[in-house]
């Protein structure tokens, strides 16, 4: 299937799961799976343009996110995050 298969509502509710699970755990690889959610959402053919451009601003946030541990999450540090 591919991402424009999917209507935007759907990669919105996913995203509101995934950024509430971030909230409980931070990882990186949730932050990433969150980039590529927003990604998904930016360049799709059927998303308000406000909203794609909102989602583009997210998605190289999300990405920071990504590739940087949370220095505050010992868990991350330790290596011991849930992805």
């Amino acid at each position: 299937m591919a991402p424009t298969d999917t209507r935007p509502e759907t990669i919105i509710a996913a995203l509101l799961y995934l950024v509430t699970a971030y909230h409980r755990r931070p990882c990186p690889g949730l932050a990433a799976c969150i980039a590529r959610h927003f990604d998904c959402l930016a360049r799709h053919p059927k998303a308000d343009r406000l909203l794609s451009d909102v989602a583009l601003a997210s998605t190289s946030a999300w990405q920071s996110a990504a590739c940087v541990p949370d220095a505050a999450n010992p868990a991350v540090l330790q290596g011991q995050a849930l992805h």
